[in-house]
């Protein structure tokens, strides 16, 4: 056998440098790439609730599992009002 190889990492060794990454993105940029991606997914999944229900904050939260405060946080925090009010008006 060629010693020379190198072996592809362990599941583990790749968790281990995974998490690194993690935290030196973290230390950079001020937030993980996990949290811009679960961001990217709770914003898209409230705009889909959101277009289902035509604006409906309480029948959107119904459907994501939520309370309608949430709803409402999370329209504000991921700046959705303009298009949720122009939404309801049906422009």
């Amino acid at each position: 056998m060629n010693e020379d190889l190198e072996m592809p990492p362990s599941s583990d060794a790749r968790q281990t440098v995974h998490a690194q990454l993690e935290v030196l993105a973290k230390k950079l940029l001020g937030f993980s790439a996990v949290d811009a991606v679960q961001n990217r997914v709770k914003k898209a999944m409230l705009r889909e609730a959101l277009a289902r229900t035509q604006g409906n904050y309480a029948q959107a939260a119904r459907m994501l599992g939520v309370r309608r405060q949430a709803v409402q946080q999370m329209v504000a925090r991921y700046d959705l009002g303009p298009w949720t009010e122009s939404m309801r008006r049906g422009s």
